[in-house]
């Protein structure tokens, strides 16, 4: 009951679009554009994707465009009509009666919503999905380190074992009812499996993500249970070459998604020869990019590097899958996360939540000013978080902490928020979809070249700019009081000369001459000849 009233009301904040669109040729249709969803492609632009009926032959309509699927958008605020900017859609796939379309979109400013619509071809007309809203992907940072065009953390909804059903309904609606999230990040195992039932799990499962991924960046990674060729039919990822890791930006941080499966040979990863040639390839790459990333010219443009897989590094929940199946990936990960100060390390796989302090070569690294377990200052290893809490069913533990853990807790049903803040901010939350709690935070702090943060340097810039105004104040100040008493000391001065004036005049014989007519060389003129007129006296 809960859940459906949270989908509810997350339903209800979505905004009304109706006023906002223009009549447009053809007919809207929910059947007709099906499974709407974006990403990012491998330039950094937002791509959508959606589905629609096979029309049976080459449709020739009057809709917007020639005679393909488009899409149209607009700012938001703006009429999405026919001067809206408007790009043709590939068809990428033709599966299981429908045809699977992708367009990428250009010109999009950061940060900003915009609406949009997409089109459908059936029977030689123009068939209209509804209007969507989306948040355009801000992949920079602004002079300060924040996200270009916001001013808020880029938040990052990080989930994990997926689960389709009332759990994983009440787990979206608790996304969208929440603080505004600019992408969602799936570590893997969408569904369970997405070819459960003849494929009918997986169509359930993107209707069910739906409400968000057709709004942010949906970014998935392969799980242990996903198949590669039914993933990539879903999930259009902006992969390496083709092959199924791939990078993006986020603001201030570089995201690294991997398929830890052909890492190492593990149960159930089905190893053959064709995976330890992927294992080689991949590693190979993680090397390369994340040396390429930890260069000095990109560490001031984006300090932050996290690295996301399926499988854990660390974790402590779990005998078997925390045990010798972690050892084994960690044997061949660590070392690459330790030489390149890989900053965070996110996974799923076990339907529980936990995460580590700062840990190298199994052994807690004390060298980072940790406090109370929740801030870490220049940390000097990697903190691992394990995330399967969306997952199905719960694990229940009984297993003992391990030396390095700084919280865990049973499967609840909950996801993380990745928030970057700036270049040396970043905050980590674990949140409970049924009540919108916080169970667990954690933050990493980045120092600056002078050894100094953001936070500190802003601290330090507003003091100096307070003594500044203070000083300034007093000088101002300072300069009034001289003139004043510069000024009051001419009019004394002047009023002197008037009454000595006066007085030699009286004692001269001399006619007074008007007020402020003498000058201070008269007055002196005047005294000159009183003293001679003295003299001579003396001498008769």
């Amino acid at each position: 009951r809960q859940s459906a009233q949270l989908v509810a009301v997350a339903a209800a904040a979505a905004a009304d679009t109706t006023a906002m669109v223009e009549r447009a040729p053809g007919n809207i249709s929910e059947d007709a554009v099906q499974h709407v969803h974006l990403s990012l492609s491998s330039s950094g632009r937002m791509k959508v994707a959606w589905s629609m009926p096979k029309s049976g032959g080459k449709a020739t309509h009057g809709g917007l465009i020639g005679s393909k699927p488009v899409v149209r958008y607009a700012p938001f605020g703006e009429k999405l009509g026919k001067s809206s900017a408007v790009m043709n859609a590939q068809s990428v796939l033709d599966w299981r009666g429908r045809w699977w379309n992708e367009a990428e979109l250009e010109r999009l400013r950061q940060g900003e919503t915009y609406l949009y619509q997409c089109s459908s071809d059936i029977g030689g007309g123009q068939t209209l999905g509804r209007v969507r809203q989306m948040r355009a992907w801000s992949p920079n940072t602004s002079s300060d380190g924040t996200a270009e065009g916001k001013r808020r953390p880029l938040r990052i909804a990080i989930v994990g074992d997926l689960a389709e059903g009332r759990s994983g309904e009440e787990v979206v609606a608790r996304i969208r009812a929440g603080p505004t999230t600019d992408a969602v990040l799936h570590l893997g195992d969408a569904a369970g499996n997405l070819t459960d039932e003849n494929f009918q799990k997986g169509d359930r499962f993107l209707h069910m993500i739906e409400p968000v991924a057709s709004a942010v960046p949906y970014m998935a990674l392969l799980g242990d249970r996903d198949d590669l060729s039914v993933f990539r039919r879903f999930f259009h990822m902006p992969e390496s070459n083709g092959n199924p890791w791939y990078t993006f930006n986020a603001g201030a941080a570089r995201i690294v998604a991997l398929w830890t499966e052909s890492l190492v040979s593990l149960p159930g990863s089905d190893w053959n020869a064709q995976k330890a040639g992927w294992a080689k390839q991949q590693l190979l790459w993680l090397d390369r990019v994340l040396e390429h990333f930890d260069s000095a010219a990109e560490r001031r443009l984006r300090p932050w590097v996290v690295v996301a897989g399926h499988r854990p590094v660390y974790c402590s929940v779990d005998p078997q899958r925390c045990g010798n199946e972690a050892k084994q990936l960690r044997a061949v990960l660590e070392p690459i996360f330790i030489r390149h100060h890989v900053d965070l390390y996110l996974s799923a796989h076990v339907h529980a939540y936990e995460r580590t302090m700062p840990v190298q070569s199994n052994r807690l690294c004390r060298g980072s000013s940790t406090g109370d377990g929740q801030y870490f200052k220049q940390p000097c290893a990697p903190i691992f978080v394990v995330n399967g809490d969306a997952g199905t069913p719960a694990l229940q533990y009984d297993t003992l902490p391990a030396p390095w853990t700084a919280h865990r807790q049973p499967g609840m049903l909950s996801y993380g928020e990745l928030n970057i803040h700036n270049r040396t901010h970043l905050q980590y939350r674990q949140v409970q979809a049924s009540s919108a709690r916080v169970s667990d935070e954690f933050w990493l702090i980045k120092i600056l070249g002078n050894g100094q943060t953001a936070v500190e340097l802003e601290e330090d810039f507003l003091e100096a700019a307070s003594w500044l105004a203070f000083a300034t104040a007093i000088m101002m100040m300072t300069v009034f009081f001289i003139r004043w008493v510069h000024g009051d000391g001419l009019k004394r001065r002047e009023e002197a000369h008037r009454n000595l004036q006066s007085e030699v005049a009286v004692l001269s014989g001399l006619p007074p001459r008007p007020l402020g007519a003498s000058t201070a060389q008269e007055s002196e003129q005047l005294v000159q000849l009183d003293q001679a007129g003295k003299s001579t006296d003396g001498l008769h």
